[in-house]
């Protein structure tokens, strides 16, 4: 016995010629452009009235003829009479298979043929019969496979005509899904939107309590107009499936590209759904957020006023920060929290800070965990915090290789910062509590020490580089010279902070193209009020940097 398989993407089903038989196939493009589809369509609709026309048939005995199923169940079927008249359709109808006649025309996108046979009473309330696939059920009615193909108009026509004769739209498949709920994963809004004028339950639950709002937010393809279509509809924006996830839980779970979800999410937040709710593990939509990456979901909890630096103690990560450094896959959502003031020396109940958290997940070090701590370091974290066990950072960090080249070398840094008069405590401390880094670190102080005198231009040593932001450097790139000379810069002598310094200059590069050259070029060419002789020294300071503004933020916040 032949077995009908179905082959799916994220995109639209479709019966298609397969040999002298068919299989389930999937699409980007609407099917009836494809001229055999056509051609298809016409034979069959030929065949059809033509049978329908002649021997003077009642409507009762055409509705119960086009009601029969294969041939191989019923020798006296339609199948029979069509297969007579054109049996080019072979491919479609001889198959050992136990499909109807209006389910093989509108799998095949037979569009005329399968109007033309509900017109004349072929049962629109059949279902499959068969478990094809997940997306195609023993229990599927025509309205959830039609919700699955390619949007057009003669899909949104048929199912208005199905409906018109009474088919039911409540109906639920194998999966306990509405015929809504299965159209939501396509995004047919206008299909939806038809549904819902007829009369459809907005607030239909399935199995796992999802709304067909949460199922628009979470798996849609088109989430902007449907969930707009389904509040004007009357859908409960407070709705929560089982586990207790909202709608914009569900967004934040939304794994399909290019779409604009925090448009979706502000709109969402400005009809009253809460950001502080909380699922059954104690998560609210930012958490979700955060471990799935969209920063830009993130962006808009924080600007919506969620709080950054609120506890949730029933969590083992109780705030954002610490969140980020365990669960995120992105280390730029550190640098998101930092510019809404996200604090970065806060401690949890075990008095752990989010460089502690860090630290102590560097068992098997990777380059994400290496940026993460790297971003904490840079913005200023306090290596020498305690918490509630006397354990600093150096504690906790799993690797001495990567203690000496983040945090020994960050603490140099920060020393070589200071004028030389300063005590500086780190140092202190490093000494006496962590004396087996105290040879790299003297090390580290000598090379920084030999960068003073190691110019790149007249005004600008490596030491500047080493130890300066990008931007007060950044305006030397202008000048090709000072880049050839970095560029052909024999930097073997400082093997500690070489990659540093390379860093550096890459940073100060990019921060003059993206951000000062537009602006300085524009004055070269007269279009700003200042004469070019001094456009370079006026544009240094016109152009803001956000990283030194940020540093100036995460001081701002730092806990009394």
């Amino acid at each position: 016995m032949d077995i009908i398989t179905i082959t799916l993407s994220n995109d639209y089903i479709v019966i298609g010629k397969n040999g002298d038989g068919f299989a389930f196939e999937w699409t980007k493009s609407d099917p009836y452009e494809k001229l055999e589809v056509e051609a298809w369509d016409q034979m069959l609709y030929g065949a059809l009235e033509n049978i329908f026309r002649t021997r003077c048939r009642t409507s009762g005995e055409i509705k119960e003829l086009i009601r029969g199923r294969s041939v191989y169940t019923n020798k006296k079927s339609i199948f029979d009479e069509i297969l007579k008249r054109e049996p080019t359709l072979s491919w479609l109808l001889a198959q050992k298979n136990d499909l109807s006649l209006l389910w093989l025309t509108v799998l095949s996108c037979l569009q005329d043929s399968s109007e033309l046979l509900v017109r004349y009473g072929a049962d629109g309330n059949e279902l499959c019969g068969q478990h094809m696939n997940w997306a195609v059920t023993e229990k599927s009615t025509l309205l959830h496979v039609l919700a699955q193909m390619y949007p057009s108009s003669w899909k949104n026509r048929l199912c208005r005509l199905l409906i018109e004769r009474g088919v039911d739209w409540n109906a639920r498949d194998a999966n306990g899904d509405t015929v809504v709920q299965t159209a939501m994963k396509k995004g047919c809004a206008q299909l939806i939107n038809h549904y819902y004028k007829t009369g459809a339950d907005v607030n239909a639950v399935d199995y796992r309590g999802m709304t067909p709002l949460l199922e628009a937010a979470v798996g849609s393809r088109n989430p902007e107009k449907l969930i707009k279509v389904l509040i004007r509809r009357g859908a409960d924006v407070h709705a929560r499936d089982l586990h207790g996830k909202n709608v914009l839980h569900q967004l934040a779970l939304n794994m399909r590209e290019d779409l604009n979800l925090a448009w979706v999410a502000g709109f969402l937040i400005d009809k009253g759904v809460s950001m502080y709710d909380r699922d059954s593990k104690h998560y609210h939509p930012i958490h979700l957020a955060i471990c799935s990456g969209k920063m830009e979901l993130v962006e808009v909890f924080l600007k919506h006023g969620m709080n950054v630096n609120e506890r949730s103690p029933l969590i083992p990560e109780e705030f954002l920060l610490h969140f980020v450094v365990k669960k995120s896959e992105s280390s730029k959502i550190i640098i998101t929290l930092f510019q809404y003031g996200a604090n970065i020396d806060r401690r949890d109940k075990w008095g752990w800070t989010a460089l502690h958290v860090a630290c102590e997940n560097t068992r098997n070090p990777n380059a994400l965990i290496r940026r993460k701590i790297g971003l904490l370091l840079y913005f200023g974290a306090d290596m020498f915090l305690e918490n509630n066990d006397g354990w600093d950072s150096f504690d906790l960090i799993q690797s001495k290789l990567l203690a000496q080249s983040l945090m020994v070398k960050t603490v140099a840094l920060r020393k070589a910062r200071l004028p030389p008069t300063v005590e500086f405590r780190d140092e202190r401390i490093l000494k006496e509590r962590h004396c087996n880094y105290w040879k790299y670190y003297q090390d580290c102080i000598n090379e920084i020490a030999r960068t003073k005198s190691k110019k790149i231009t007249e005004s600008c040593t490596l030491f500047d580089l080493l130890t300066g932001c990008h931007c007060s450097t950044a305006h030397l790139m202008r000048v090709p010279k000072v880049r050839d000379e970095f560029e052909n810069y024999d930097l073997s002598n400082f093997p500690l902070y070489a990659n540093n310094m390379r860093e550096a200059y890459d940073f100060a590069k990019s921060f003059y193209k993206v951000e000062m050259a537009p602006v300085i070029n524009a004055a070269v060419r007269n279009i700003l009020s200042f004469r070019s002789s001094i456009n370079v020294n006026v544009v240094r300071h016109y152009i803001p940097c956000k990283f030194c503004e940020i540093k100036k933020l995460v001081q701002d916040c730092r806990s009394p």
